[in-house]
Parts: C-alpha cells; sequence; structure tokens
C-alpha cells in the first residue's frame, strides 16, 4: 500500500491545514459545521476501519440530503482516487469541492490532488483502450483461423471431386477407345459385294455349291449383329466394356 494510501482524510486534513494556515475564517467555520453531521463522521469511521464501500455509500447519502456540503464531496474524492481507483469521479468531486470552497486553506492541495488524478486517470484509459484494442485483435485473428479453416476444407472438398472426376474423363476414354475398337472391327467384317466390272458372273456365284455346315463368306450378317450387341452392351456398362473386352 502506498502513502497516500495509509493517510485518512482527517490526517490529510490536518496536514493541509498545518501548511497552509488559517485561511478564510468563515470557511473554515463552515466546514467545521460540515464535518461535525453525522453522516460524514460515520463515513470517516468507516474509512479508517478500512470499509471503503460503506464509507463511499455514506458520502453519498450526506450530499443526496446537503448537495453543498463541500467537506463530503473531498472526503469522497480522496476516497475514491486513494483506494477505489475511480479517477474520473474524484476529478468531478475535487471540482465540486472547488466551487463550492474557492477560497479553502485546502484548495491549492486539492488543485494538486485533482491534477493527480487527471494524469492517473489520463494512464487508466489508455490502458483501457489497449486493453479493448487487444481484445477485438484477438477476435479478429480467431475469426480469420476459422475462415482459414473453412477454406482449408473446402479446398480438400474441391480436390476430391477433381479427383472423382479425373477418374470420370478416364472411364470415358477407356469407352470411346474401346467403341472405337468394335467400329473397327465392324469396317474389317462389312466387305463390300463385287461389282460386274470385277468379270464375276452373277448366275455362276448362285450356282456354286456350298460344302455342307459352311455358310458363305460374304453372308456374315448374324456376325454384324452379335458384334452391334457386344458394342451396345459394352457402350452402357459402367465400366465402359472393360471386363467383357477382356473376355
Amino acid at each position: 500500500m502506498t502513502i497516500a494510501k495509509t493517510l485518512t482524510f482527517p490526517m490529510i486534513l490536518l496536514g493541509a491545514l498545518a501548511l497552509v494556515g488559517c485561511g478564510d475564517d468563515s470557511v473554515a467555520e463552515k466546514e467545521r459545521g460540515e464535518r461535525s453531521e453525522t453522516l460524514f463522521s460515520e463515513a470517516v469511521k468507516a474509512e479508517q476501519s478500512g470499509d471503503y464501500s460503506a464509507a463511499e455509500t455514506l458520502y453519498r447519502t450526506l450530499l443526496r440530503k446537503d448537495a453543498e456540503n463541500a467537506s463530503a464531496y473531498l472526503g469522497l474524492a480522496i476516497l475514491q482516487q486513494d483506494y477505489r481507483e475511480n479517477y474520473l469521479d474524484a476529478v468531478h468531486n475535487y471540482q465540486a469541492y472547488l466551487d463550492l470552497s474557492p477560497n479553502s486553506e485546502k484548495a491549492s492541495m486539492v488543485r494538486d490532488r485533482m491534477e493527480s488524478a487527471r494524469a492517473r486517470l489520463a494512464t487508466q484509459l489508455a490502458g483501457e483502450v489497449i486493453a479493448r484494442e487487444q481484445r477485438l485483435l484477438a477476435a479478429e485473428r480467431d475469426s480469420l483461423r476459422q475462415t482459414v479453416t473453412t477454406r482449408e476444407d473446402e479446398i480438400a472438398q474441391l480436390k476430391r471431386t477433381l479427383t472423382q472426376k479425373d477418374e470420370q474423363i478416364a472411364s470415358l476414354e477407356t469407352r470411346i477407345a474401346n467403341l472405337q475398337a468394335i467400329i473397327d472391327q465392324l469396317k474389317s467384317v462389312e466387305t463390300p459385294s463385287p461389282s460386274p466390272s470385277e468379270g464375276v458372273d452373277r448366275k455362276d456365284l448362285t450356282s456354286t455349291e456350298v460344302p455342307s455346315g459352311q455358310e458363305p463368306q460374304n453372308a456374315s450378317s448374324a456376325e454384324i449383329d452379335a458384334i452391334r450387341a457386344m458394342a451396345e452392351e459394352m457402350k452402357n456398362a459402367e465400366d465402359g466394356g472393360v471386363a467383357k473386352q477382356n473376355e
């Protein structure tokens, strides 16, 4: 605890009187009457016992009863500065005291304490601003991390989709190659009929005897139909006809 916090209001008041002197007798007399109030005495006792919350309540109660009690403003201001670290209210109450007792022998001491409270208030506000900015930056950092995680998940999903599409393309290319092979087979089987210029007598072809159990070589429609059926089956197969091709 600092030296300032070990000094109670009566001790500060006595020190100020010793340093400054008599001052305005009418003001001094007025303040003696203010300090004789029961609520004021109870507030001082509560402060001396360390019950600062009760002391603050008693000072405020007295001020609601007597809004021009300068001593109550001063006692409350000292309590707020030294024990509550409520520098904003301390400055306000110091100023209220000076407004009511500008010619008090304690005026110089009160101005010095008010400037000290203002300096502490500035430091306090700066610390609060820094703390607030730190909280905002931390929240923004967490938000960015969440965004990065979300984007990474999306990228992973896109990669899986790309892999699936590559597999589908490879399957389609296989089916195309298989169908092209079937088309080539069909072209090689379907031989054209000989033209009259080749010097072949159609009557000789029809009269030619075919050995039993054999079909004419140019009568391959059944084979063609079978290949076409196989091509259709391969085209409709999920694997592009790979299994059929390997049979």
